[in-house]
């Protein structure tokens, strides 16, 4: 079964650079201290960016380090450099001059990727700055090589890399890009690589987020690197986190997780004036109602409340991510639907915190509830367009018929008529919705989750509408419906209904499977429950589009 999505997109080279120079500080300004705007960690994202689509772009088959590669490297640690206020060895601008002269022509496609943990899971590159230092304390002596594991490891590696230099500390740096079975990561390299990985006289040091669920992207480097004659003694890993090697569930490396040296990332420090950490379900303390709803802990967003009670301060993704989270919520806030959040720097938004109770069985039959939801969908429409129309995405498309066979043994139902995609709102459970002190209503977590690392990404606003039912029930969405359609004017929704409601429950079911397995007993039992109720949706969704096509034919 499937449920995270990776998103790829194929962009011209020459977006890639214009990001780098939009952010590279002139010759004489290469120097200064951290801008106060981020345009520091913006630039050394865009310079690793841009190395990572380089070195796709010329490691489809199997990775090598061409001179343009190494180039793009040394810009990243260089921006790296600059970001943590080390002493540079070359400005980002001459290490940006040295690369531009051996880049393919600008027109060229390449993929760009975006590192999940610097989107979902509050990861910032400066929390491997310890680990690098603790590192250089442990073991003092002999030059390090340091392989970043593709999306994330091109940021990283840099960073530790820069640590190092800044100590006197030879240091190589590559990055790798893990292919095969999520849970049977492999590594492609070619000749000359491994050449000079067999010659290489120091320590291995492997960078990346996680480990996820198996761990299988640092046990597949370990076994690569000890394959080509590197003792286990050399090599060493800078994951996220530590957890019990028990938790993985790739087989070899739950058993020998916890037998390899190890320097994990920092965690989250809170900030001056935040309170109470909410994450991993912990909000619901706050919200005695909505005890009984599950939470996938390391899944949710990281988030504070202010200790003065009146401030939620949620991570939102590095970059571009944080603006365009607070652009959207100001924007919902302008018509009604939401709150309105201020970016705080380094991924992080502050939002008001509401004071709200979640929305009642009754309410939820109101036709001023229908009309005001139908409305919201109607905005999400029109307002967070992303494209012209067009068939369900293939990852969306291949989610759906994976998990219909697995779960029901059953082939995908006819796909629907295009229509343009949204980016949704993505989440609309029925504890996300709620009623402010005022009678007016208020959506909750309306701001990220329509381009993350979940299904279905940007889609039909069908896949909403699907969900709404899904949730609330078949009556109550045919009024939202209703007035969606009144106010959007899309009178073709009902035919594209069909295939997102398999869609939609096809995902929720295999959320709620992985999630069980995962979790503690409480919320294990939670997903059970829901588990049964999404594979229902599911089942009785597939026989609708059977019983349909079968009169079709």
């Amino acid at each position: 079964m499937i449920v995270f999505r990776h998103a790829r997109t194929r962009v011209r080279l020459a977006e890639l650079v214009a990001e780098v120079r939009a952010d590279l500080p002139c010759p004489v300004a290469a120097a200064s201290p951290a801008a106060a705007d981020g345009a520091n960690l913006r630039l050394l994202l865009a310079a690793s960016a841009l190395e990572c689509a380089l070195s796709d772009h010329w490691g489809r088959e199997e990775d090598e380090q061409r001179p343009v590669q190494r180039a793009a490297v040394e810009f990243s640690v260089a921006a790296a450099e600059l970001y943590l206020e080390l002493r540079p060895q070359r400005t980002p601008f001459a290490a940006f001059t040295a690369l531009a002269q051996g880049l393919p022509p600008l027109g060229t496609m390449v993929v760009a990727s975006r590192p999940e943990g610097f989107r979902y899971y509050a990861l910032s590159p400066a929390s491997y700055v310890e680990p690098a230092r603790r590192l250089a304390a442990a073991r003092p002596h002999g030059p390090v090589l340091i392989i970043g594991l593709r999306t994330i490891g091109s940021t990283l590696a840099p960073v530790v890399a820069a640590v190092l230099r800044s100590t006197g500390r030879r240091c190589e740096v590559l990055t790798v890009r893990p292919h095969g079975h999520p849970e049977d990561r492999v590594y492609r390299v070619g000749a000359a690589l491994t050449r000079y990985i067999q010659q290489w006289p120091g320590l291995v040091a492997v960078v990346d987020e996680g480990p996820g669920l198996s761990g299988s992207s640092f046990g597949g480097a370990v076994r690569w690197i000890q394959a080509h004659g590197v003792s286990p003694s050399r090599i060493v890993l800078l994951p996220s986190w530590n957890p019990d090697g028990k938790r993985l569930c790739h087989t070899v490396v739950a058993r020998e997780w916890d037998q390899w040296c190890k320097f994990p990332a920092s965690e989250v420090v809170p900030r001056r004036g935040w309170g109470r950490d909410l994450s991993g379900g912990r909000w619901r303390i706050l919200l005695p109602r909505l005890r009984h709803v599950p939470v996938w802990p390391q899944e949710e967003r990281v988030k504070f409340l202010a200790r003065n009670g009146r401030w939620l301060y949620k991570f939102s993704g590095l970059g571009r991510a944080n603006a365009e989270a607070a652009e959207r919520s100001r924007a919902l806030a302008d018509h009604g639907f939401s709150v309105s959040a201020v970016c705080e720097g380094e991924g992080w938004l502050r939002l008001p915190w509401q004071a709200a109770r979640p929305l009642q069985d009754a309410e939820c039959r109101t036709e001023v509830w229908a009309r005001w939801a139908g409305s919201y969908f109607a905005f999400l429409r029109s307002a967070f367009a992303a494209g012209p129309p067009q068939p369900p995405s293939a990852e969306l498309q291949a989610m759906t018929a994976a998990n219909v066979r697995a779960l029901a043994g059953a082939p995908p139902p006819p796909l629907p008529p295009e229509a343009p995609p949204v980016r949704l709102d993505g989440r609309v459970m029925r504890h996300e919705w709620a009623v402010r002190a005022d009678g007016s209503y208020v959506k909750f977590d309306a701001l990220d989750h329509g381009d993350d690392h979940f299904f279905p990404g940007p889609a039909d606003i069908a896949w909403d509408l699907a969900g709404v039912e899904a949730e609330f029930g078949e009556t109550c969405a045919q009024a939202v419906i209703a007035a969606y359609e009144s106010r959007s004017g899309d009178r073709e929704l009902l035919a594209r209904l069909p295939w997102y409601r398999v869609a939609y429950a096809a995902f929720r079911t295999a959320f709620a499977a992985f999630a069980q397995e995962l979790v503690g007993s409480a919320d294990a039992a939670g997903f059970r429950r829901e588990y049964s109720r999404y594979l229902g949706r599911l089942q009785r969704a597939l026989a609708a589009t059977s019983a349909v096509s079968h009169r079709q034919r």
